[in-house]
């Protein structure tokens, strides 16, 4: 069924932007330095490096560090972006993108999206996600999709990263960077990346201002907003690490970007390429650039910001599409940094090199990527209608009812036992599976297992939290039934604590050896994607892809953005769910491990003749009125839920709703606390007692972010 989604108008406006980098404090510095040429990195003396060899990088010169620096960057960017926009912040949600969220152990991502929450009274939901070096661009691709879904009005997007000496320790061991601190994107002399911190921010909202009002003084001479007319996200499905040959997953996300643009080679005024120095990446992404233009690659001009603001990490891909943003209203491309011409052994990249190049019309390509496989990319346009953009026929909500998606399996490993059958078992019995140890402290341990019966092939290593979602994945495929293209099969995780057993054991081993014996095979399985990327690369998975971060939402969001991928057409299958471990967390009495993935298809793409589960038959993302938004977009009433399976900080919620008569069921009472795990898993437990009707599943966090699920049974139409 095509639908047409709600929301947006038929465009997503850039309303707002904001900067806090090496490079300047507000986004007209940060411009005005790109435009010049001017670089951002310099020596580090704000910690000691214990003998590291990358003595260089983009450090923002600031008395603050770890999370208050991350604070400070946030707020900053996002301050400026909002005061910009013209936007009532009473409806602005807010979609943070990090890779080590505020340097810290444990959840390092929810406390910064709290704090900025509650610094600027924002009344939309809050959510944080993390996929590497592509975390900002795909916050922007997220926020759209929120816009679309109609869970806000407008959002604002930060994208953010504080450099810690274990983070930098990590990064250095990966031999990516260039010895002379020097980036130098798509040249011969090329020697690699500099990574940097700072924090940028964009504010996107479903209309566009009538006033034509922009970003600011500069903004408002150039007469006219831009717009998002197009976003994608993916995985390599290939390997943790070392890109794909000739860059496909990149291709595949700036294909989609340019299909849901409605546009062809011949619109593109110009491309912002992820750009990092690196011999592999700057080889394999000019592969994939001709790949995917063609001849018109020798004349598009071909940009690289990270030549002077170096690899901001989280902060990248909104840093990026700001400074795209600017580049489409003043109507010229800034050069690329420290390169006079491309290296001749790679496939023709028009460089703007020396000075800026003036442009007229047309969108601009925003390519990211990042460790793990992840990719994602932007379109940017001036003038909407420059380009007959696709946004508004994307598979989406119709006037009467949602597009019900099937679950066709679920891999649900947890104290109750491995599989749903054992769950089912136990769950029967109605006894908690929490064990005694002692001092008064009861945890819900995963009974031991062998992982090799599990999944399809050997790991050298593996966190714990990654097994578990890995093991659960297993289970899912192998009941699923489904026969999907590679490329159409996405994968969407969410954990608050994420792979903190390794991230602890890195970090140990970084203070107690010194940081430049730190272990470059353990640091990207301390990402906290790395869960999602490795299910991607088990099962060659490239579709959409997401990885939330932070908060007892994490899981609940994925799933629900995987059913939104779904119902948009841009994907056909979606791994969803989440995994949680007790070794990555403190052993607290009910706190509890386990995951829980569940293989989602849409209605009426079937599984080899293997009846699902049931139908998640409605979705909502907001405050306390996301429950009773998500029984409605299931046609249903509150009258018509058995069950509601919730964290206890919802419970009183549910019993006030109107009509409600179901049980409300606290399911961490039989399996314990799972975090950010803790939607899948009441997902999980609330098909085991499905038969009884359709149930609500819904969690909420420290924002006050609530995110709701109602499920019906397989024969309920």
């Amino acid at each position: 069924m095509q639908t047409t989604c709600h929301g947006h108008g038929g465009r997503i406006s850039v309303r707002g932007l904001g900067a806090f980098t090496p490079l300047g404090r507000t986004i007209d510095e940060n411009w005005k330095a790109v435009l010049e040429g001017r670089t951002a990195i310099s020596e580090i003396r704000r910690f000691d490096l214990g003998g590291i060899a990358c003595v260089k990088g983009g450090i923002v010169n600031a008395a603050e560090e770890g999370a208050t620096l991350a604070v400070k960057m946030v707020t900053a960017a996002l301050g400026e972006a909002i005061a910009s926009s013209g936007v009532d912040v009473c409806g602005l949600g807010l979609v943070c993108g990090s890779n080590f969220g505020d340097g810290s152990q444990g959840d390092a991502h929810s406390p910064i999206a709290k704090a900025a929450k509650e610094r600027f009274g924002l009344g939309g939901p809050v959510a944080s996600i993390s996929l590497s070096c592509a975390s900002g661009a795909s916050a922007v691709a997220l926020a759209c999709e929120w816009i679309v879904a109609g869970y806000a009005p407008a959002v604002a997007v930060v994208g953010y990263d504080v450099i810690t000496p274990v983070d930098w320790a990590g990064l250095c061991s990966l031999r990516t960077m260039a010895k002379d601190g020097v980036v130098r994107p798509f040249s011969a002399e090329r020697g690699g990346t500099v990574f940097a911190e700072g924090a940028a921010a964009m504010i996107l909202s479903a209309n566009g201002p009538t006033d034509q009002r922009t970003n600011g003084p500069t903004d408002q001479r150039t007469n006219g907003p831009t717009f998002i007319s197009g976003w994608s996200t993916g995985n390599n499905g290939f390997h943790l690490t070392a890109p794909p040959p000739r860059a496909a997953g990149s291709t595949d996300v700036m294909r989609r970007v340019m299909e849901m643009s409605g546009a062809g080679p011949e619109a593109l005024a110009f491309v912002s390429a992820h750009g990092t120095g690196t011999r592999a990446n700057d080889q394999t992404e000019a592969e994939a650039l001709w790949d995917l233009l063609g001849d018109r690659l020798r004349s598009v001009p071909v940009t690289a910001f990270k030549s002077s603001s170096g690899h901001l990490l989280g902060a990248a891909g909104v840093f990026e599409a700001a400074m795209a943003a600017k580049a489409l209203r003043e109507g010229m491309v800034p050069p690329v940094a420290n390169v006079t011409d491309a290296d001749p052994a790679i496939p023709p990249v028009a460089l703007v090199t020396g000075s800026p190049k003036r442009i007229a019309g047309g969108f601009a390509l925003v390519n990211s990527a990042g460790f793990g496989g992840c990719n994602a990319a932007l379109a940017l346009v001036r003038d909407k209608g420059d380009l007959k953009s696709q946004i508004s026929n994307l598979r989406c909500v119709s006037a009467g009812r949602p597009d019900r998606i099937a679950i066709r399996s679920c891999g649900f490993i947890s104290a109750l036992g491995i599989g749903m059958e054992e769950a089912e078992t136990v769950w029967s019995e109605g006894e908690s599976a929490l064990m005694d140890y002692g001092d008064g402290v009861a945890l819900g341990r995963v009974p031991d297992f062998d992982p090799a019966t599990i999944l399809p092939t050997a790991k050298a290593y593996l966190d714990r939290q990654c097994l578990l979602a890995l093991s659960a994945s297993a289970l899912a495929m192998r009941d699923a039934g489904l026969s999907v293209a590679p490329d159409r099969f996405g994968v969407s995780f969410g954990a608050a604590l994420g792979p903190s057993a390794t991230a602890a054991r890195f970090a140990s081993d970084c203070m107690e050896k010194g940081l430049r014996l730190a272990r470059p095979m353990l640091f990207p399985h301390t990402y906290a994607n790395a869960a999602a990327s490795l299910a991607s690369i088990e099962w060659g998975l490239r579709g959409h892809h997401a990885n939330f971060a932070g908060g007892t939402n994490a899981s609940t969001f994925a799933i629900i953005s995987a059913v939104d991928a779904l119902r948009r057409g841009q994907c056909d299958a979606m791994l969803a769910g989440g995994a949680e471990s007790l070794a990555a967390g403190s052993l607290e009495n009910g706190a509890g491990e386990g995951a829980a993935v569940f293989a989602l298809a849409r209605e009426e793409d079937g599984g080899h003749g293997i009846a699902p589960l049931g139908f998640i038959a409605g979705t909502w993302i907001g405050g306390a009125d996301a429950m009773a938004s998500a029984i409605a977009e299931a046609g249903l009433a509150a009258t018509d839920i058995a069950a509601a399976y919730v964290t206890p900080s919802l419970a009183d919620a549910v019993r006030d709703m109107d009509g409600f008569r179901g049980r409300v069921v606290d399911p961490s009472a039989m399996y314990g606390d799972v975090d950010g795990a803790s939607g899948a898993m009441a997902l999980a437990a609330a098909l085991i007692d499905l038969a009884e009707g359709p149930a609500l599943v819904a969690t909420a966090d420290g924002t006050g972010t609530v995110a709701a699920i109602v499920i019906v049974p397989a024969q309920r139409s």
